[in-house]
C-alpha cells in the first residue's frame, strides 16, 4: 500500500532563495503543507485558536505553524497510511502528536536543529517530543540532549543539505589581488564579540578588509569600522559572487549545529576560519578549515596573518572545501532521508 508523505515546511526570512533547510523538499517527492496563514477563513480560524498557540510552549510557533499543524491533522484523520514530516520541529511540531492513538496508520518526524542550550530556551514544553516515530538532527551534538526526551532508537543524523549547482566556485575561481578578504554571513549564533577583538587586532593591517553580511539589527554594531563594509538584504547572486571572492570564510561562533553560511562558503571554494565546536566538527576537516578555539580573538588572527602569506595553501584549502561540501549535496541527503522514511516504517 502506497505511503504518502507530507512535508511540514516553513520559509525562514533571513535565508537566501537558495539557502534553508526548507530546500529539502524540492529533492522529496510529497505533499508540501506551509507553515503560513492563507485567507479570511484561515485569519478567522487562528484569531479562534489564539489560546493554543500561547499555550503551545514553543517561542517560535506561531499562527501560521499553528494553522499548519491543523491542515495536518485534517489529513492524518483521513484513511490512508500518511508521513509527516515537520522540516523544523522547533517551529511547527507542537499537537498533532496528541491525535497520536488516533493515527496507528501514520508516523510523525521531526528536524530539530539547534544546539542544547537555544533548544531548551525555545523548546520550553517538551512533553510532546516522545510522540514523534522519529527525530532527524542535523548534528551527532544533539544526540545526547534529545535522548532525554527521545529513545535512543528513534533518533537519526542526517546532515543538513546545500544546493552545490548554484554554489559553486565558477570559472577558475581565484580571490582576486590586492586586501585579504575576510567573509563574515549570518547573525545566529555568530560570536560577534570575537570577531570585533579580530578587527581590532587587524586595524593597523592594511591588506586585511571585512566584508559583513549581516541584518540590518546588527549592522550598526560594525558601521564606521575601519575595512569593513557592510551588505545587507544582498541577492542570492550577490551573496554568492561575495563567498566566490573571499580569501576566507572568517565565521566565529558562540554555539551551533549546521551552518548555511559555512556549507555555501565551502561549496564556493572557500577556505574557513571558524571556531571548534562539535556542530563544526560534523561538517568540516582541517584540510579546508583553520579551527580556532571558542572565543579566542588571537587564534583567528593568527589564522588571518598565516593564510594571507600563503596562496598554494589557501587554494588546496579551498579545493578540500569544494570536495567536502560535494558529501552535502541536497541529492545525497534526500537519499538518507528516504533511508530514514523506510527505516520508519519496517523497522
Amino acid at each position: 500500500m502506497r505511503v504518502e508523505r507530507n512535508l511540514i515546511v516553513k520559509r525562514i526570512k533571513h535565508h537566501a532563495g537558495h539557502s534553508g533547510y526548507d530546500r529539502l523538499a524540492d529533492y522529496l517527492e510529497g505533499r508540501r503543507i506551509c507553515a503560513e496563514v492563507r485567507g479570511v477563513a484561515e485569519r478567522a480560524v487562528a484569531r479562534a485558536l489564539r489560546p493554543w498557540e500561547r499555550r503551545a510552549g514553543l517561542c517560535w510557533y506561531h499562527r501560521g505553524e499553528l494553522m499548519a499543524e491543523l491542515r495536518a491533522a485534517l489529513r492524518a484523520l483521513r484513511p490512508g497510511r500518511r508521513v509527516f514530516h515537520f522540516l523544523y520541529g522547533e517551529n511547527c511540531y507542537r499537537y498533532l502528536g496528541a491525535l497520536r492513538r488516533r493515527l496507528p496508520h501514520c508516523r510523525l518526524i521531526a528536524t530539530y536543529h539547534t544546539p542544547e542550550r537555544r533548544f531548551v530556551e525555545v523548546v520550553v514544553d517538551r512533553r510532546h517530543l516522545g510522540r514523534l516515530d522519529a527525530c532527524v538532527m542535523v548534528s551527532t551534538v544533539q544526540r545526547e540532549f534529545l535522548g532525554r526526551w527521545i529513545p535512543e532508537d528513534r533518533l537519526h543524523y542526517v546532515p543538513h543539505g546545500v544546493d552545490v549547482a548554484y554554489f559553486h566556485p565558477g570559472e577558475g575561481r581565484s580571490p582576486p589581488h590586492g586586501p585579504f578578504r575576510c567573509l563574515t554571513v549570518g547573525a545566529h549564533l555568530r560570536d560577534f564579540d570575537t570577531l570585533e577583538r579580530v578587527m581590532a587586532a587587524l586595524e593597523g593591517d592594511a591588506d586585511v578588509c571585512f566584508d559583513l553580511v549581516v541584518p540590518q539589527s546588527v549592522a550598526g554594531r560594525f558601521a564606521g569600522k575601519p575595512g569593513v563594509r557592510l551588505h545587507v538584504g544582498v541577492s542570492d547572486a550577490a551573496l554568492r559572487d561575495l563567498y566566490r571572492r573571499a580569501h576566507v570564510l572568517l565565521l566565529p561562533l558562540v554555539d551551533g549545529t549546521a551552518n548555511n553560511a559555512l556549507l555555501e562558503a565551502m561549496a564556493c571554494g572557500t577556505p574557513l576560519v571558524t571556531t571548534e565546536i562539535p556542530g563544526t566538527l560534523d561538517y568540516v576537516d582541517t584540510r579546508c578549515a583553520w579551527l580556532t578555539p571558542r572565543g579566542e580573538a588571537e587564534a583567528m588572527v593568527d589564522a588571518v596573518r598565516v593564510l594571507r602569506g600563503e596562496v598554494e595553501r589557501l587554494a588546496a584549502m579551498g579545493r578540500a572545501a569544494r570536495e567536502r561540501a560535494m558529501a552535502f549535496r541536497w541529492e545525497a541527503v534526500a537519499r538518507r532521508m528516504e533511508q530514514v522514511y523506510d527505516e520508519v516504517w519496517n523497522g
